[in-house]
Order: structure tokens, then C-alpha cells, then sequence
């Protein structure tokens, strides 16, 4: 995979940490802000595994 590709991933995957961090903070109790948060970390998961489908169709791992 190419190094750019492989940090934008990284990247993703700090910005999925980050959400569920959030999501598991104690005290949230809205359950609007915790349906934001779950959304946000599904369009992020969703985003992350349509570049690896795409890697994948391309050849596998450039």
C-alpha cells in the first residue's frame, strides 16, 4: 500500500478511537449525542472499509 494511502487509514483509525472514546465517556446520558457519536464512528468504519474494498479490487495492497 502506498505510505499515503497507509496513513490516511492510520489516520482513520485514530478518528475511530477517538469517537468510541468518547462514546464510553461516563456521564453521557443524551441519547441524541450518543446516536451523533454512533453515526459518526459508522460513517468513518464506512468510509475506512470502502478504501480497503477498493484496494482489495485493485489488486490487494499497492
Amino acid at each position: 500500500m502506498s505510505r499515503e494511502l497507509m496513513e490516511t487509514l492510520e489516520k482513520l483509525e485514530l478518528v475511530i478511537s477517538n469517537l468510541y472514546d468518547l462514546d464510553g465517556r461516563a456521564g453521557i446520558t443524551d441519547k441524541h449525542y450518543l446516536e451523533e457519536i454512533q453515526s459518526s464512528i459508522d460513517n468513518v468504519l464506512k468510509v475506512k472499509w470502502e478504501v480497503e474494498d477498493k484496494l482489495d479490487d485493485a489488486g490487494g495492497w499497492i
